[in-house]
């Protein structure tokens, strides 16, 4: 299962469709379940997707953001850490993510969330330095940086 869209719009308008059939006695698919429940740990961005609020199709309101404060992007990598979880790609990430979880997040559940965006930010560099040299992502390096991530004892 993967979140594959063409265009960046394509993307963002997945998102929408996903909030408004939150709201509605729609089924959702497996893909969508696991957005929604992105979105539901994001209310920050509940008005973003409320078309309310923001017309989805409203091209000028999806140019404003940078990469640092882009909804869509954060909600994106929280998916692409879930889908790598689930297909444990690359070899060893769920193992790697237990750890991190165990020791980071021990007494205090509600830190697991800030512990994947530890996580999402190394995916964030592995992407942004495989985009910079024009090639695939290393997956090597990345399982390396994540493991930086685990407390020594």
């Amino acid at each position: 299962m993967t979140m594959f869209a063409e265009t960046r719009d394509e993307t963002r308008n997945f998102f929408h469709t996903v909030w408004r059939k939150m709201s509605t006695p729609e089924v959702l698919t497996p893909l969508e379940t696991i957005v929604a429940d992105v979105i539901k740990k994001h209310p920050e961005y509940h008005g973003i997707l409320d078309p309310i609020v923001n017309d989805p199709l409203d091209s000028k309101q999806s140019n404003d953001f940078t990469n640092m404060d882009n909804p869509f992007l954060h909600m994106g990598l929280h998916i692409a850490l879930v889908e790598q979880l689930q297909s444990d790609r690359p070899k060893g990430v769920r193992r790697v993510y237990s750890q991190i979880i165990e020791n980071l997040v021990a007494a205090d559940a509600s830190s697991l969330h800030e512990a994947e965006h530890a996580i999402m930010q190394c995916l964030s560099d592995s992407l942004w330095l495989a985009s910079r040299n024009g090639q695939a992502p290393d997956e090597n390096v990345y399982l390396e940086n994540l493991q930086k991530l685990i407390p020594k004892r």
